[in-house]
């Protein structure tokens, strides 16, 4: 999956570099006839703000794929911890009924217990 990412981005960032060559060429044909200094002044800086701005847009989809992925890989683990979990949940939910059950037998043994004391107390005295 992120290998056809990858090559989705390098699809996209060389048609921006594509896209930024042919606007220059465009861009030097329509330069005035002034001295090459000015000329190339200008050139330089349309070609930096053409080349900034490919570069905003492939950043752009990057991180967006990349959000996405992200996402896509948190739902997995989100999946697979819940798997793992729901067993052990179940099975600390089951030994805390059998505890509570183990503990009211205990109050009820001990119960029967102090009356059964109570009575041989009153049987031998």
């Amino acid at each position: 999956m992120e290998t056809f990412f990858i090559s989705l981005f390098i699809i996209v960032f060389s048609a921006a570099l594509s896209m930024i060559g042919y606007t220059l060429y465009q861009m030097s044909k329509k330069m005035p006839t002034s001295s090459s200094d000015d000329k190339e002044d200008l050139l330089n800086e349309r070609a930096g703000n053409i080349a900034v701005e490919a570069a905003k847009k492939a950043l752009d989809e990057v991180l967006k794929q990349n959000a996405e992925l992200q996402k896509k890989d948190w739902d997995g683990y989100k999946k697979d911890l819940d798997l793992t979990l729901t067993p052990v949940k179940k099975s600390l939910e089951d030994l805390q009924k059998n505890i509570s059950e183990v503990e009211r037998d205990r109050v009820e043994d001990k119960g029967k217990l102090r009356r059964e004391i109570k009575r041989f107390n009153r049987n031998y005295r």
